[in-house]
């Protein structure tokens, strides 16, 4: 049982190693984001079986109890002071379970935890190790091939030949960024680490002169533990996948992860240059860092020129590195939310606004000149430090920077003492980690990027496992348990303990079967009927959309008032179609799932904003309920006073109650607020300008 739970525990968490690949595309039932719920859930559902399996395991056998880490420790306090951030936040049910466009709450940081537990706990050997690290990079290795293909324009499974930017299964180009840079840094630590283990002698080993005995030497010097006829072949692997992975990072123009991948290797400089035993990677270290000197101060002196400019035109990621300013509309926007973030940091401090609850503290800080220059919404910080300060307060950020902290104490203390071909592995690997940091700063955690983290968090938990003067190789043998409860036990001592076994099984089958049904079965099908319901496709009637809509709502009420927001969108915009019978029971179902939803996040202004607008349509035919979608206007704007959107609903709240001139008004008020932000030929100010012209043509003909 202990080898057949084991083995079984150790091929789930590869299989978790999946996830990036998780498209639901036909002829899998599309759901909604595509691109993001079915990683989530594809992830929770294998981190939830692999985690009933090892309680079994872990309660019958010690050794696969989980390592005595302070990483671990530290890691579950972050994950408890979000909890209670969560529930002390402006909207508990949000911070829980996240929104489909993100799948980034409470739940899936807890299930993250699960699997650097799990891992740690069943991963016991560098082989264990070698084994999904190296599985890791044939996902990468699978993902650059994708991404050949749709630079290509081979649309092998429908969805890669139709993006502009390089997504192919993240559906963001800045994702794939993210995920090949760690994916390269990885495959390079095996590199080095086999190039560097040839000049290391095989420690206390003897190993007898003559043929047999030059070949296990030259085995154990090649590789560590891989045949001598196959390490050419996985050095070419290795190889291969830097080399796609740094090619596809490239392509996907991500600033933010070349920005990452030169912290990480810059950092790795300067940690080898200090405790690293090579002389000619200290000389190489020496070499990099300079390099990169070199090119920054080029870089910044060249980068404004018109021949650089027409020079990396064709490149997209130079493109956009030569565009880099603080008048650079992405680069303004990150700036712009960082600040508006520290407002609302200010406003909460001690636990923030709760987890996934940027958007509200955004939208509902946001000035004048920053909603005049963009119709963005940044629904997360796009800065990792920025979201955790905002969202779990200064209690929240400390335990997130105190992972880093320590991980980066681990490595410190403990990487001086390794032997050189180790040494050089572990420093490539904490490369990784942090390069994945530095491009979070510009970015924010995925279901499709976050699972190397957590992968490379659970290495560190091994690593700070092992005996300092240790050796990974020398842990390679079979890490075999031993039962709690002893073998040579009387008939009654045994039964009892065939009984607890059994009821262990039982509970534990009993609850995974409950939190898969909630966690993943409720989601996946909330999810398909949304999507149908949102486009249509395989609803005949708006009848039969509503019904899809609501079947969403009752699947997974967690995540129902992201399904009542497209509902309500859907409303109005079908509204003129509607027959008399279908317009009454739409706002019956409006009054019915408003009220629930803005009780369930009362601070969230989309919901009144949604519900004015069906009434502004309903008072079209009866003006009674234009004092309701005045209501609604009301509320939408106390909550966020300087949406553009909501500057439009008030006007719009003037014309419907004949007031033209007060609609004007609210115009020219806006107008002439953000005289020095908007230009003629700004997006907001041609919008505004249509629309007082419609108004003033509205008026005159009346």
């Amino acid at each position: 049982m202990e080898n057949r739970l084991a083995n079984t525990i150790r091929v789930g968490l590869i299989l978790i190693l999946i996830t990036p690949l998780i498209v639901t595309v036909p002829p899998i039932p599309v759901l909604f984001f595509p691109y993001i719920v079915g990683k989530a859930l594809y992830s929770r559902l294998l981190i939830e079986l692999v985690f009933a399996m090892w309680l079994v395991l872990a309660f019958w056998y010690p050794a696969y109890r989980p390592p005595r880490s302070r990483l671990i420790f530290i890691f579950s306090i972050y994950v408890l002071v979000a909890l209670v951030a969560s529930f002390f936040g402006v909207s508990p049910i949000r911070s829980i379970w996240s929104t489909y466009e993100r799948m980034q709450g409470w739940i899936d940081v807890a299930h993250w935890l699960v699997f650097t537990v799990v891992a740690s706990s069943t991963l016991k050997t560098f082989r264990d190790w070698r084994m999904i690290l190296n599985f890791n990079l044939a996902i990468g290795l699978i993902m650059g091939l994708l991404g050949i293909a749709q630079l290509n324009g081979l649309d092998l499974f429908g969805y890669l030949g139709s993006l502009n930017r390089l997504v192919i299964t993240l559906g963001n180009a800045t994702f794939v960024g993210a995920y090949m840079l760690v994916n390269a840094l990885i495959a390079l630590a095996f590199l080095s680490h086999s190039f560097a283990s040839t000049k290391v002698e095989p420690e206390n080993l003897r190993i007898r002169s003559g043929r047999r005995g030059r070949r296990a030497k030259a085995r154990i010097r090649a590789n560590q533990g891989f045949p001598i006829s196959s390490v050419t072949l996985i050095r070419a692997f290795w190889i291969l996948v830097i080399l796609l992975d740094l090619t596809m990072l490239i392509q996907s123009g991500t600033r933010g992860a070349i920005m990452g991948l030169f912290a990480g290797l810059a950092l790795f400089g300067v940690s080898y240059i200090f405790w690293g035993k090579l002389r000619s990677i200290k000389i190489a270290s020496i070499t990099i860092l300079s390099l990169f000197a070199t090119l920054g101060v080029a870089f910044v002196s060249v980068k404004d020129t018109d021949t650089f400019r027409d020079a990396v035109e064709p490149v997209v990621l130079l493109r956009r590195l030569a565009s880099i300013s603080l008048d650079d509309p992405s680069t303004k926007g990150r700036i712009d939310s960082a600040m508006i973030g520290l407002e609302g940091f200010i406003e909460r401090p001690v636990l923030g606004w709760g987890a996934e609850n940027y958007t509200i503290a955004y939208d509902q800080n946001l000035t004048a000149n920053v909603a005049a220059s963009s119709l963005e919404s940044f629904d997360q910080a796009h800065n990792k430090l920025i979201e955790e300060l905002v969202t779990k307060g200064i209690i929240g950020l400390a335990c997130y920077i105190a992972i880093w902290f320590y991980i980066a104490w681990i490595v410190t203390t403990r990487v001086r003492y390794l032997r050189s071909d180790i040494q050089l592995f572990v420093l490539v690997i904490a490369a990784a980690l942090a390069s994945y940091f530095v491009q979070n700063l510009f970015l924010f955690d995925t279901p499709g990027t976050v699972v190397q983290l957590y992968l490379l968090i659970s290495f560190m938990v091994y690593f700070e496992s092992i005996p300092v003067k240790g050796s990974f190789e020398t842990d390679d043998s079979d890490a075999k348990g031993v039962m709690a409860i002893p073998s040579r036990l009387g008939a009654i001592t045994f039964l009892r303990a065939e009984l607890a076994q059994v009821i262990a099984l039982i509970v534990i089958g009993a609850a995974m079967v409950v939190l898969i049904y909630f966690m993943v079965i409720g989601p996946y099908v909330a999810s398909r009927s949304l999507n149908i319901a949102v486009t249509g496709r395989g609803a005949g009637t708006w009848t039969d959309r509503i019904i899809y809509f609501q079947d969403s709502i009752q699947a997974a009420p967690g995540l129902a008032n992201y399904a009542r927001r497209f509902m309500f969108d859907a409303l109005e915009i079908n509204w003129m179609s509607l027959t008399v019978e279908e317009k009454v029971a739409t706002l019956n179902l409006a009054d019915k799932e408003g009220k629930v939803a803005m009780e369930a996040e009362p601070m969230e202004w989309r919901f009144p904003f949604y519900l004015a607008g069906i009434y502004h349509r309903a008072a079209i035919h009866n003006p009674e309920f234009a004092q309701i979608g005045r209501k609604h206007t009301e509320k939408a704007l106390e909550l966020a006073p300087e949406r553009v959107e909501l500057q439009q609903l008030l006007a719009r709240q003037f014309i419907i109650e004949s007031n033209y001139e007060g609609a004007l008004a609210v115009i020219d008020d806006y107008l002439d607020r953000n005289s020095e932000n908007l230009e003629p030929g700004d997006r907001v100010h041609q919008i505004f300008t249509n629309l007082r012209e419609r108004i003033q043509s509205s008026a005159d003909s009346q």
